[in-house]
């Protein structure tokens, strides 16, 4: 591997961090890894520490470097450090509240020249804390190189601030070395046309620059609704020779949420019937796996392609929608950093998506035609009018994207106790290799073993009949052992008569779980339904057997609303069993965590809100064998519900930098 030559900007980085600190303020694809290696490159007599939060870029690092044989460059995420220097079950943001709290010493001594923090952007007390006793317990002083940008601060929900960025010559200054701030203006990513753009009618500053030239961007006024003009602009794209991983299809979020089916859903499922193969994450919190995307077109949310590029970048909700439903407590008037995260994720092409209805982002520089190629579609106009569709809210959505703190407040206000500890471990694979390439499979295998232990117990699968008449225009798959059995698919099937293979069984719970999601792909993309074994299906259904009778009932939709502690919010959620006076939260995952137990305890806030018998609520993990029974107060789960809707969704607080730095008593 080749190192690129340094800019004159990074190359002020690298000769300056021998004798000083530096802060760099970088824009988007400025080349901040680039800078790191050429730094342990150029000081390869002195050992050095690169800290990033992201877990990709960390990989990303690691191999170049080991490319470059770079051996004096150690490359870690906040978690894999914790893990081989301090407690080796810091997996989480458990372990490392452990590890800051104890004030836990290192297991193994640790002597770096210099230490340098990527992504500061994202810091929050939690990570800020933990590199202050990574700094104090390293053996010599180092020096230290505080990367980040400030627009890409988008881990709000996290509780993420980019002042660690701004004041990190008063946070970090420790060593008493002089500290130096130097900006990575140039991006080796946008053209000259999106950095003008991103400039002149976002961020209303000359932030980047770049040397590059391609096309401007494509602003684009239609109706979303109808996927026809993006999908035909697709394969024309297709057409001139881009492939299916040139694509990044963007919107604030890849799940339904409205009553209206979602445009960026609408687009997916058409390019997916096409035969083209796609990626959707299984939830907005979701961390991508680079393995799932290759070779396919990737729909994601802004926040799970931030450290990403491809060449064609195409962004919906670009208009005051934005606001109105998913920013709710911004500043319309300035951009988010979410859009310029979404904005500077292409190296080619952007186009951004305004439904027709909508107004303008309120921020934007409406001399749009000077930066970007106008493009309305069939004649419609810009309406000032949004229409107001109410949004629901799913108890699943509602437990990701927590910050540990929040977290462990919601967990407070329930107890949890063990009632059957950990069994030999079943080892059912996770992923898969598809048609075209690796998918997840986790989620099918959870809805597969309680459907196959409905049948053989009540000798029904009710999501078989909860799917007659909704999704029909697919033809069944059949087994590929059994090629005489009927096919199943449309109204009238019936599978009392049949013996149900586990494939049979998992091309059902793949059809649920396109229903239930909306998205279609897995259907489309998976063939082979062979990665559950009789053996590992015996074995889970025989645990069931030892706990849930044959009156269960199975995959029952709860919707609770009208409470004053839901501040307006429709919960809906889908039960896994509800068995005589048990109701079960059935999961096949390797450990449970936080969120499972808290998902379990919102199921128990709805039924104590909506059902006067006395229910228990357990939460049972197949693979491991364990169960807990949660127990809670209807009154403290009214509190809980009533903290985790405000946080979640009207947390608009902000520090001022006084109060940010009088934290630490600067």
């Amino acid at each position: 591997m080749l190192l690129q030559n340094p800019s004159q900007e990074q190359i002020q980085i690298i000769d300056n961090i021998e004798s000083n600190n530096i802060i760099v303020d970088a824009v988007a694809g400025s080349g901040k890894t680039t800078t790191n290696l050429h730094i342990a490159k150029k000081y390869r007599n002195k050992s050095i520490l690169l800290l990033t939060y992201n877990k990709d870029l960390k990989i990303d690092s690691r191999k170049k470097a080991e490319l470059l044989n770079l051996t004096n460059l150690e490359t870690h995420s906040f978690h894999s450090f914790c893990v081989k220097y301090y407690y080796n079950k810091a997996y989480d943001d458990n372990g490392i509240i452990k590890i800051v709290q104890k004030n836990l010493v290192p297991l193994n001594s640790f002597s770096y020249d210099i230490i340098i923090v990527d992504e500061v952007q994202d810091l929050n007390h939690l990570y800020y804390t933990l590199i202050q006793k990574i700094i104090n317990n390293n053996a010599k002083e180092a020096n230290l190189c505080i990367l980040g940008d400030q627009n890409q601060c988008i881990n709000k929900w996290n509780d993420s601030d980019w002042r660690y960025l701004k004041f990190a010559d008063v946070l970090f200054n420790g060593n008493g070395k002089n500290w130096l701030t130097l900006n990575l203006s140039t991006t080796f990513r946008l053209t000259q046309q999106q950095s003008e753009f991103v400039n002149k009618c976002l961020l209303f500053s000359d932030r980047m620059i770049s040397k590059t030239e391609g096309p401007v961007p494509n602003y684009i006024i239609t109706d979303s609704f109808n996927p026809r003009l993006l999908f035909n602009k697709i394969m024309d794209y297709l057409e001139v020779g881009y492939t299916y991983e040139d694509f990044f299809i963007l919107a604030p979020s890849v799940k339904s949420g409205a009553k209206t089916d979602p445009p960026i859903r609408q687009l997916a499922n058409k390019l997916s019937n096409s035969g083209i193969p796609i990626f959707v994450p299984n939830s907005d919190a979701e961390e991508l796996d680079k393995r799932e995307l290759m070779g396919k077109m990737v729909f994601s949310t802004f926040h799970q392609v931030k450290g990403r590029e491809r060449k064609i970048v195409i962004v919906f909700n670009f208009d005051e929608s934005y606001f109105t439903y998913y920013a709710k407590n911004k500043n319309p008037y300035s951009c988010p950093n979410e859009l310029y995260v979404a904005c500077t994720r292409s190296s080619e092409h952007l186009l951004l998506i305004h439904h027709y209805q909508n107004n303008y982002l309120p921020f934007l520089n409406k001399d749009l035609s000077t930066y970007c190629k106008l493009v309305v579609n069939d004649h419609v106009s810009v309406s000032k009018k949004i229409n107001k569709t109410s949004f629901k809210t799913s108890v699943t959505d509602l437990t990701k994207h927590l910050p540990s703190q929040v977290m462990k407040n919601c967990l407070n206000y329930f107890s949890k106790e063990k009632i059957q500890d950990e069994d030999t471990f079943i080892n059912i694979p996770r992923k898969i290799e598809g048609q075209y390439g690796i998918e997840s499979v986790s989620e099918i295998t959870g809805i597969a073993i309680p459907t196959y232990f409905e049948h053989i117990k009540n000798k029904n699968i009710s999501i078989l009949d909860k799917l007659r008449g909704k999704i029909t225009d697919y033809d069944f798959i059949p087994d590929s052992d059994d090629e005489d059995e009927e096919g199943v698919g449309g109204e009238g099937d019936e599978f009392s008569n049949l013996s149900i293979t586990p494939n049979t069984l998992l091309y059902i719970a793949n059809r649920w779980n396109s229903y239930k999601t909306g998205y279609i792909f897995k259907l489309n993309q998976i063939k082979d339904y062979n990665w559950l074994s009789d053996e590992n299906l015996k074995l889970s259904i025989n645990r069931l057997k030892q706990k849930i009778s044959g009156n269960g009932v199975y995959e029952v939709k709860i919707q609770t609303e009208n409470y004053k502690e839901l501040l307006n919010r429709e919960l809906i959620g889908y039960v896994d069993c509800i068995d005589n006076k048990n109701v079960w939260e059935i999961k096949c995952v390797k450990v449970l965590r936080s969120e499972h137990f808290l998902q379990i305890a919102i199921y128990m806030y709805m039924y104590l809100k909506t059902h006067s018998a006395d229910f228990n609520y357990l939460l049972f993990n197949v693979l491991t064998n364990e169960i807990y029974k949660l127990n809670a107060s209807l009154e403290n789960l009214e509190k809980m519900m009533e903290y985790l809707i405000k946080y979640k969704y009207y947390n608009d607080t902000e520090l001022t930098d006084k109060e940010f730095l009088d934290k630490y008593g600067l």
